[in-house]
Parts: C-alpha cells; structure tokens; sequence
C-alpha cells in the first residue's frame, strides 16, 4: 500500500463518491477507480459496494477507514509537531462545536482580538449516533458537547452542568406557578428540538418513563426557532437554565419541574494521543476559564 493510495482512498471514503474524489485530486475518475480496486485486490476484501453509479462503505471498509484515517491524521500531527509558531498550520484551531454556539463564538471573538494570527475552522453536528461514530470528530482539535462521543476523545474537562426548565408564554397560566408537575403538562403542545438533539430526547424519554407522552405539536431544527416559537406563544418547551439565558426572550417564563432536577452537562474534550499545537491549548484553558468566570463552578 502506498501512502497517495491511502489518500485517495479515505477521500472516496468521506464522499463514498469517486467523481469528487478524482476531482478534489485533480486525477481522471478511470485512474482514481483503479486506485481503489487495486487496494482492494492486496487487502482482500471488499471496501464499497457498487450499485450503479452510487458507493457505500462495507462495514469493513468502515473499519479500515478508521483506522488509516487515523493513521494520516497522526502523519500530519508529526509535521505539525515540529512547527513553530509562525508557521500557518499551527495557528489552526478546529473546533466540532455540538452546543453553547452562542457562548463559544463570543468568546472566539474576544480570542482572536487577543490573538489575530488564529484561524478557527468550525463544524457542527448535533447527531449523537453521527458524532459517536467518530467520522467528522477526528480532524477536529477539540469538541464541545453535551453528547457522548467518540472514545478517541478520551481527555475532557466539565464546563457547566445546568438545569433544564420549563418554558411558557408570560400570559400562559402555567407562568403564575412557582414549579410545575408532569401532571400539569399533559395537554399542553410542546415545540421541541428535532430527536436528532440529545436535550430534547432526554427530556422525551423522561417524560415517557413517567407515564407523560409529550404532544409534540413543531419540531425545529434549530434552538433559536424553538426560543421564537415559545417567546410567541406557540407552545411550551425545555430549555436550559443558563446557556439560553441571554438568548430567551422578554415573554418567556422559565419553570422548574416539581421534586425533580434534570440536568444536562458540557464538555470540551480532546484526544490526547494526537499533538496539540500551543495555541490551541491556550484557547482551550483560556474557555474552560472563561466558563467558570461566567458561570462559576456549577460543575
């Protein structure tokens, strides 16, 4: 196996498109077919199925995928680690940011006033089957999350354990209650998240482990519509108790639920067999240090 091999090979991988591929490559799509067929012929196996023009990894072609894209990425960090400071790679920060978008940018913006030289690439996914299986997460330097992850992630630190709450119109009568019972919910309409956020389905199942099924009456796929929907009488929903803090509007009402504390956690995680260039650790300790400045130790 050769390493341009190897190359060609996770970018079929990540697009399970050869097309892209041979684009992104700058090779003819023929040359880039053979590349791939002839790593199957010396490992053995199949590592796509081909139907039509269409290509999906075998599950061991998944396997190898992990494992040599890994393989690359620690390639790439042994440059990296031999880097200066003025060099452009290592001033690179990559962040998977799953949750708290609205905290971390702003604290990006204050970094980079501190810090101009520093190029944040940023990517989102809120799927917790998606980042578990760890395709996106290993070419990002750190992540922030409520969700479980890959456990290539395996060095993290808490940033802030929170509680989640009711969420009413001002004028809902539910607004008048100091805290409110499963009881008081069960023909209420609620606006949730899509079940591909983790807040959301936690709070779905805790309601169905008590004898509540949720009349969901709008699912949204992004936090700020569900804020709108509740500040504008919609529905009600959950919400967390401090990270939407400055995000909720005037006519929404937070409450919380009577004899039962649910909570969520954040956390910023790495991988700590990969290198870590100085600045993207100084952003990481810097964060973790403007959380517990902001929030306290709520953790």
């Amino acid at each position: 196996m050769e390493l341009l091999q190897l190359k060609y090979f996770c970018t079929v991988a990540k697009y399970e498109n050869i097309t892209r591929a041979a684009k992104e490559h700058l090779v003819p799509q023929p040359a880039m077919s053979k590349t791939i067929s002839r790593l199957e012929h010396e490992l053995g196996i199949k590592l796509f199925e081909r139907t039509g023009n269409r290509l999906r990894m075998t599950e061991k072609g998944k396997e190898f995928y992990m494992r040599i894209d890994r393989a690359l990425l620690g390639i790439s960090d042994a440059g990296l680690s031999i880097c200066n400071d003025k060099d452009v790679d290592s001033n690179n920060i990559r962040l998977l940011l799953n949750t708290n978008r609205d905290i971390v940018l702003k604290f990006i913006s204050h970094f980079t006033h501190e810090h101009p030289q520093a190029n944040f690439y940023i990517d989102h996914n809120n799927s917790a089957d998606d980042l578990s299986s760890g395709k996106k997460i290993f070419h990002s330097n750190l992540c922030i999350s409520a969700l479980p992850v890959s456990p290539e992630f395996d060095k993290s630190v808490p940033l802030l354990r929170e509680r989640l709450l009711i969420a009413v119109y001002k004028t809902h009568p539910l607004a008048q209650l100091q805290e409110i019972s499963l009881h008081d919910l069960k023909n209420e309409r609620f606006v949730l998240l899509s079940t591909r956020f983790r807040m959301h389905t936690y709070f779905i199942n805790y309601c169905q482990s008590n004898g509540l099924e949720p009349n969901i009456c709008m699912y949204c796929a992004d936090p700020s519509y569900v804020r709108h929907a509740v500040d504008n009488g919609l529905g009600i929903s959950i919400m967390p108790e401090l990270s939407w803090k400055q995000l909720i509007g005037s006519n929404t009402v937070l409450i919380p639920i009577a004899g039962e504390d649910l909570f969520q956690t954040h956390r910023i995680l790495w991988d700590s067999s990969r290198y870590m260039p100085p600045l993207v650790k100084q952003f990481r300790d810097e964060l973790i240090e403007h959380y517990r400045q902001t929030f306290g130790d709520t953790c």
